[in-house]
C-alpha cells in the first residue's frame, strides 16, 4: 500500500504492522526507510487525531520505528491509566453525593439531583471505556 487513504486509526496501524512484517520477511529495507514510510503514512491521513499526532511525534523522536511505536503505545497507555483514575475519582465523589442529598423539595432540587445521577452514570461509563482501552493497548 502506497499511502493510507482511510481515516480509521485501526487501518493505519494494521498497514504499519503489515509493512513491518514485510520488512522483516524480505530483509532488504533499512530501518530509516521503514521509519520514513511510517511517518509518511501518518502524515497522509485525512483526519488526524491526538493518537495520530502522538504516534508521529514518538516515531519521529525515536531512533528506530520499533522504539517509536513502543514509546507511543506506552504514552497512550499512561494517558488512559490517568483517565481511568480521574473518572473513577469523579464517579466516587458523585456516588458519595447521591446518598448524602436530602429529599428534593422543589422542582429545581429534583433536576439537580437528576443531573447528579446522570453525572455519576457518565463517569462510570467513561471509567469503563478507559479501563477497556487500557486492557487492549
Amino acid at each position: 500500500a502506497a499511502c493510507c487513504k482511510s481515516a480509521k486509526m485501526g487501518d493505519a496501524y494494521r498497514e504499519l504492522l503489515d509493512y513491518l512484517k514485510a520488512k522483516d520477511q524480505q530483509g532488504e529495507h533499512k530501518r530509516e526507510e521503514a521509519k520514513a514510510k511510517a511517518l509518511e503514512e501518518l502524515t497522509a491521513l485525512k483526519k488526524q487525531t491526538f493518537a495520530h499526532i502522538s504516534f508521529y511525534n514518538c516515531i519521529n523522536a525515536a531512533d528506530t520505528l520499533e522504539d517509536g511505536v513502543d514509546a507511543a503505545l506506552t504514552s497512550q497507555k499512561e494517558l488512559y491509566d490517568a483517565l481511568l483514575g480521574f473518572t473513577g475519582m469523579m464517579a466516587g465523589f458523585s456516588f458519595i453525593g447521591l446518598p448524602l442529598g436530602s429529599q428534593p423539595d422543589t422542582y429545581f432540587q429534583a433536576v439537580a439531583y437528576f443531573l447528579l445521577i446522570l453525572g455519576f452514570g457518565g463517569c462510570m461509563v467513561a471509567a469503563l471505556m478507559s479501563f477497556i482501552a487500557t486492557l487492549f493497548i
